[in-house]
């Protein structure tokens, strides 16, 4: 089975506005800790390249009102693959895992561990890597 080829730029939505800061424009680590990351080992993401190409941000963010179930989505943190490819965990470098699906925008990074202290520092160092985009009204 194919893959959808692997992205640039993927975004993780951000439902809440406890993880990130818009007057220091900085996204918080809680934004990609909940117990079904440390459950599942993968934090889930959106492939945006064809999107930021095409300029068209408000079809990034009807992506993420579609996931949670009180739209609108209010920001969303963009991260380079290339950049969150660097971080290591326990050696192993994280990595981005598109879907089976070719047509799918939903991506994973991986390994992302059940560990509350491992899975803090992790979430930490991609919190430092992310782009806060603030949904515009």
């Amino acid at each position: 089975m194919l893959r959808r080829k692997q992205p640039n730029t993927v975004t993780r939505f951000i439902g809440y506005h406890r993880h990130y800061n818009k007057q220091n424009n900085v996204v918080y680590a809680s934004a990609f800790i909940n117990d079904k990351n440390k459950r599942y080992g993968e934090i889930s993401v959106y492939d945006i390249d064809e999107e930021l190409q095409n300029n068209n941000v408000d079809k990034i963010f009807s992506i993420g009102d579609k996931i949670y179930s009180n739209p609108p989505t209010p920001a969303r943190a963009d991260l380079l693959v290339s950049e969150i490819e660097k971080i290591k965990l326990d050696n192993e470098n994280l990595f981005v895992e598109t879907s089976l699906l070719p047509i799918s925008k939903h991506c994973n990074i991986k390994p992302f561990p059940s560990d509350d202290s491992k899975a803090i520092a992790v979430a930490l160092e991609l919190a430092k890597i992310s782009t806060l985009h603030l949904r515009r009204i």
